[in-house]
């Protein structure tokens, strides 16, 4: 009985001291080429991050996403256009009610001349419009809002300037840019550069400031005049400023407010997606985008004149602001 005890304690004894020629390699493997198979040093540069796929985008809004909110994003506006403030709204297409108004010097004159408003007074009908809550445009915006439908300020304001004149860059241009507001410079090609008229660089200026700029024919004609050149006045006048400014023209503006059936026509061929005549309405529909109204700022208007130009007035009279002398604050 003692040698059965014996024998299996020896038993287990040499299982448990089993050779390692036994014994399974549980080991891992290197991977061939690896940092490990190689001995050399890993470090964080060769440990890459893994790829993360791609999210889809919902055609259809999912309860977390705001459409709202979405088309206010800056990114969405051409770089031509001011960045909308949060009042900003959809204006459907058909419609738009915003006053065009038309300057052309902004300089003193003596004798006086109806075409000069002195920059002091200009400097008040800024001043004006931006206490009354006025957001200036792009005339081209106001079209597309016509045509598509946009965003829009709740008080549009389109500001033109008829000619481009020098004095234009000189006076308008820093005025208008401390209320921060953009204007339309409509531009007769074959003046640049000439006399009073502004330089190319100039122009530039008012381009690279957030400015429209649109064509006002080569010359200047009557364009309901027989002898006239139809082509050069509204084509080549377009590819002139076309290649000044390295940047297409939408808008043009007819010399004196005059057209056919003819050149409207030879304006809407041309390429232009709207034009601008005058007028004294601030409505504007889709059809008239070919005339648009433009209301004319004379200079023998008083300020009481100007403010009834305007189809939004101001919670208090504006000639008793005019006598504070907070400076305003730029929106943009």
């Amino acid at each position: 009985m003692p040698l059965k005890y014996g024998l299996l304690l020896l038993l287990i004894m040499i299982i448990i001291s089993a050779p390692t020629w036994m014994q399974e390699d549980v080991q891992p493997r290197p991977v061939e080429n690896s940092p490990q198979s190689t001995g050399k040093l890993v470090t964080k540069d060769m440990v890459k991050e893994p790829a993360l796929a791609q999210t889809a985008i919902p055609v259809e809004a999912t309860p977390t996403q705001t459409i709202a909110a979405t088309a206010l994003q800056p990114t969405d506006l051409t770089p031509d256009k001011p960045s909308p403030t949060p009042e900003w709204v959809w204006n459907s297409p058909g419609e738009v009610i915003a006053p065009i108004l038309l300057y052309h010097h902004i300089a003193e004159s003596n004798p006086p001349s109806r075409y000069f408003i002195s920059p002091e007074v200009f400097e008040d009908h800024m001043r004006i419009l931006h206490r009354w809550g006025y957001t200036a445009i792009p005339l081209s915006l106001l079209v597309e809002a016509l045509v598509d439908g946009a965003m829009l300020p709740p008080r549009p304001v389109v500001i033109t300037f008829d000619d481009g004149y020098r004095d234009v860059v000189t006076h308008a241009l820093p005025i208008m840019q401390r209320y921060g507001f953009c204007g339309v410079a409509y531009v007769i090609a074959g003046q640049i550069g000439t006399g009073k008229y502004m330089k190319a660089g100039e122009l530039r200026e008012l381009f690279d400031a957030g400015w429209e700029i649109g064509s006002h024919s080569w010359s200047h004609p009557n364009l309901r005049g027989q002898s006239v050149s139809v082509q050069r006045e509204i084509v080549d006048s377009r590819l002139k400023l076309e290649e000044l400014l390295d940047s297409p023209l939408e808008t043009f503006a007819f010399p004196y407010g005059l057209t056919t059936n003819y050149i409207t026509g030879w304006v809407e061929d041309a390429g232009y997606l709207a034009a601008a005549g005058l007028g004294t309405s601030s409505r504007h529909t889709e059809k008239t985008r070919y005339y648009l109204s433009r209301i004319e700022v004379r200079s023998e208007y008083d300020l009481n004149q100007f403010k009834a130009l305007l189809p939004w007035s101001g919670a208090q009279d504006a000639e008793k602001r005019l006598k504070n002398d907070e400076q305003p604050n730029n929106p943009f």
